[in-house]
């Protein structure tokens, strides 16, 4: 029987990949502490939840949150945000050589207090 495998760093890397054209600022697990006045979006991939090893396969969850800066007086952008959520559901359902991902939903996500407004897509993911 073979070694356990969790392939967390390929498979992020590849979310980088495949959400980059919804913004040119993608982030891997966690937002950055602090943002430079001209970014106005940005995209965070991650895997929130454990790796679970099924044996022939390994499931998770992976995560995608489009953040959108703030209008004046604090006033959140929908329709930015609405604009970058539809480009990350438009991917779906995501197939590759790493994994596939399916089903996404959209979660609350809210105003940061940093100065954005955030959607949270969040999707089953079977590694192959």
């Amino acid at each position: 029987m073979g070694r356990t495998r969790f392939r967390r760093k390929d498979i992020l890397k590849k979310l980088t990949e495949i959400f980059g054209d919804v913004s040119r600022n993608v982030f891997v697990t966690d937002r950055p502490a602090a943002n430079e006045d001209t970014m106005k979006d940005f995209v965070v991939v991650s895997l929130p939840i454990g790796i679970y090893d099924r044996h022939a396969y390994q499931d998770t969850y992976c995560r995608i949150e489009v953040f959108v800066r703030n209008r004046k007086n604090g006033i959140e952008a929908t329709d930015a945000l609405e604009t970058m959520q539809q480009a990350v559901i438009d991917k779906f359902p995501l197939s590759n050589e790493l994994f596939s991902a399916t089903t996404p939903r959209l979660l609350p996500g809210g105003d940061d207090g940093l100065g954005f407004h955030c959607l949270i897509i969040q999707a089953k993911m079977i590694i192959k």
